[in-house]
């Protein structure tokens, strides 16, 4: 995946790509979000799932 990325003109290290593939992050950059669905010729809903927002969330601003 990092040599794809990089094909493509999007530069990551190792241990962020791993990160992101093993982690869930809390931010992703649109670029890299971009990159992603052009490589894997997917739409953003195969990659992002919708977590409900709850009260809790909604007063945490």
């Amino acid at each position: 995946m990092k040599r794809r990325l990089n094909a493509f003109g999007y530069e990551i290290t190792a241990s962020q790509l791993t990160r992101i593939i093993k982690e869930r992050p809390e931010r992703i950059s649109t670029d890299l979000l971009d990159h992603l669905l052009t490589i894997l010729h997917c739409q953003l809903t195969d990659l992002l799932r919708l977590d409900p927002v709850t009260q809790d969330d909604e007063n945490a601003c």
